[in-house]
C-alpha cells in the first residue's frame, strides 16, 4: 500500500481540528499507511493535550501568514507517495483516503478533487448566510470547478507528490485563488485534473456575516493578487473593472439576485438575504478598491 500524507493547515480552531483528526483516525486505509501533518499557522500555541491525544499526528509550525504557506511548509516535510489535503474545519468520510487512492491509481488524472458535501444544522432549516456560502463559494460544486473551471478546491484534493516535484509549490503570496493557479501550472505541465465522487469530505456551512464576510476578502485579495500576476497593466484594469461591476451595487443583476435567490422561503428570510447580499456587495466593492490603491490582502 502507498503511503499518504494528509496536509491540514490550522489557525487556532482547535475544536474542529479535533473533529478533523477524529475522522482521519477512523479511515478505513490502513492506519499505518498513513501519515497527518498539521501545520499550525498562528501565533497560539498549540494545546499540549491535542499532542498527547493525537501522538501520531506531526505538528509543524509555519510563522509566514496565509493556508498556502502552511500547505507548502506541509508537502516539504511530509514523507508520503500520495498527498492528501483537507482543512481543519472538514470531516473526512471513512472511506476518503481509500476510495481517492484506488481513483488515483486507476485513471488518468494526476491531481483529483474530491466532493465535498456542506453539512446541514440539525434542528432548523439553512439561514441566509449558510445558503449563500453554498451557491456563491464554489465548495460543494467540486466536480463544476474540476471539469469546467479548471482546478480543485484544496478542502479535498489527492495527488501523487510526484506532482508537486514537476510542478513546484504553491504560490504563497495568495490568500485565496492559490489553488486555481497551482493546478493551471499543472495543466500547462501535463498534468491531468479529475473528479472523485466517492471521495467525499463534509464541511460545515458558515452560519454569520462575520464568517462569511472574512472569506469573501480573503477570495477578493487572492483574485486581485492573481490578476496582477497574470495580466499586463492595461489587461489587469479591463479585468479589475469588470470585476467591479460584476459584484457592485450598478450591477442590476446583484439586485436580482437580491430579490430572487433561490431556496429562500418565507418574508423574513428573504428580506434578510436581500439585505447580505445589497450589505457584501457594497463592502466587498471598497475591499477591491482599497486592494487596488495599495492595500494588503486579508489574511484573517
Amino acid at each position: 500500500m502507498k503511503k499518504v500524507s494528509v496536509i491540514i493547515p490550522f489557525l487556532g480552531s482547535h475544536e474542529s481540528l479535533t473533529l478533523c483528526l477524529e475522522c482521519l483516525d477512523q479511515q478505513t486505509y490502513p492506519s499505518d499507511c498513513i501519515e497527518v501533518v498539521a501545520v499550525n499557522n498562528g501565533a497560539s500555541e498549540i494545546p499540549s493535550m491535542l499532542k498527547q491525544r493525537f501522538p501520531r499526528v506531526v505538528w509543524l509550525s509555519e510563522p509566514r501568514p496565509g493556508s498556502y504557506s502552511a500547505r507548502n511548509c506541509g508537502v516539504r516535510h511530509c514523507t508520503g507517495e500520495i498527498i492528501a489535503f483537507t482543512d481543519a474545519d472538514c470531516q473526512p468520510s471513512k472511506e476518503w483516503i481509500s476510495n481517492g487512492v484506488l481513483a488515483l491509481g486507476s485513471g488518468k488524472a494526476t491531481i483529483l478533487g474530491g466532493q465535498i458535501e456542506m453539512l446541514a444544522p440539525t434542528g432548523r432549516p439553512l439561514n441566509a448566510y449558510e445558503i449563500f456560502e453554498g451557491q456563491r463559494f464554489g465548495l460543494s460544486r467540486q466536480r463544476h470547478l474540476v471539469e469546467k473551471k479548471g482546478f480543485a478546491a484544496t478542502a479535498n484534493v489527492l495527488t501523487h507528490r510526484a506532482v508537486f516535484d514537476r510542478v513546484g509549490l504553491f504560490d504563497a503570496e495568495l490568500t485565496s485563488s492559490g489553488d486555481r493557479e497551482w493546478s493551471e501550472r499543472a495543466v500547462e505541465l501535463g498534468e491531468v485534473i479529475g473528479h472523485c465522487e466517492s471521495a467525499i469530505v463534509f464541511h460545515p456551512r458558515r452560519s454569520t456575516f462575520g464568517h462569511i464576510y472574512r472569506k469573501s476578502r480573503r477570495i477578493i485579495g487572492g483574485r486581485v493578487i492573481l490578476m496582477r500576476k497574470k495580466r499586463s497593466n492595461i489587461r489587469f484594469w479591463w479585468r479589475f473593472s469588470r470585476s467591479l461591476l460584476q459584484s457592485s451595487i450598478l450591477n442590476p443583476q446583484v439586485h436580482g439576485y437580491a430579490l430572487q435567490g433561490p431556496q429562500i422561503k418565507g418574508i423574513f428570510s428573504r428580506i434578510h438575504f436581500f439585505f447580505l447580499v445589497e450589505l457584501l456587495s457594497v463592502l466587498t466593492t471598497f475591499e477591491r478598491l482599497r486592494l487596488v490603491l495599495g492595500g494588503k490582502p486579508y489574511r484573517g
